[in-house]
């Protein structure tokens, strides 16, 4: 959980967050990487812990941009950076090249393809919906009508 508060600091300065809210950024992706991680433990699958990460991450980044008049996404985006899935992606691409070079179709290789592919897909729409979802749930501004 710790090491996930590297790559979400660094992509905050990379995307200029203002210095003060660097710690904010940190400590929801160790949050959000924990509660990913013990949902994986659990045996949870990995599109379902994720969405339950993002949310947690999504949930502390509208409370904080309310506290200090911020953007949601100051806090959220660098956040979730940690639980891209690049493991699931880069399996991806490793069978799709073995299976271009090869001009092998192995029906186990395209399983694994679609199998990887379809992960990495899902997780990044987990991810999206659990930042959003905290906002379209339960913030407000003004009535619709």
């Amino acid at each position: 959980m710790v090491v996930a508060i590297v790559p979400a600091v660094g992509f905050a300065v990379l995307f200029n967050v203002p210095k003060r809210f660097l710690k904010y950024c940190g400590f929801a992706a160790f949050i959000g990487f924990g509660i990913r991680s013990s949902c994986v433990y659990a045996n949870v699958p990995i599109e379902i812990a994720s969405l339950a990460g993002a949310f947690a991450v999504g949930s502390l980044a509208m409370y904080w941009s309310r506290r200090f008049l911020a953007p949601t996404q100051v806090f959220a985006v660098a956040a979730v950076i940690p639980m891209i899935p690049g493991k699931y992606a880069f399996g991806f691409m490793v069978t799709l090249i073995e299976m271009n070079v090869h001009n092998r179709y192995a029906p186990e290789l395209v399983t694994l393809a679609l199998s990887d592919g379809l992960k990495t897909v899902f997780i990044l729409i987990s991810l999206a919906f659990g930042i959003a979802a905290p906002r379209l749930l339960f913030y407000r501004p003004k009535p619709a009508v």
